[in-house]
């Protein structure tokens, strides 16, 4: 039975980490990039600071059924797919810096 447990939590992590990161590049889309930016360096940050978040989230998998659990492993989810696009939007701003660097110093 605790092998359903562990997969039906495996289950919902990657689901909230999926649907996390496709509603996170919506919103990178549009208008809002720099403020969706400050965001999740915000949420990085707290991550930074406070780092026994993580190991609570991976206790929760092994833990009985319950809806604190399954709370904290949508929201491990959800946290796993923000670090995620975090990393990914920002080497997307580090490959814009060089190719910026990169045109003006052909241009000269």
């Amino acid at each position: 039975m605790i092998v359903f447990s562990i997969l039906l939590n495996i289950l919902l992590f990657s689901a909230a980490m999926f649907f996390t990161s496709i509603f996170i590049e919506r919103i990178y889309d549009g208008k809002f990039r720099w403020m969706l930016f400050g965001v999740l360096a915000a949420i990085m940050m707290t991550f930074a600071l406070w780092p026994q978040s993580v190991v609570m989230i991976l206790n929760a998998f092994l833990q009985e059924f319950s809806v604190l659990q399954l709370a904290i492993v949508i929201l491990g989810g959800i946290f796993s797919g923000v670090f995620i696009n975090f990393f990914c939007i920002f080497f997307r701003i580090i490959q814009l810096i060089f190719r910026k660097v990169l045109a003006l110093s052909i241009r000269q």
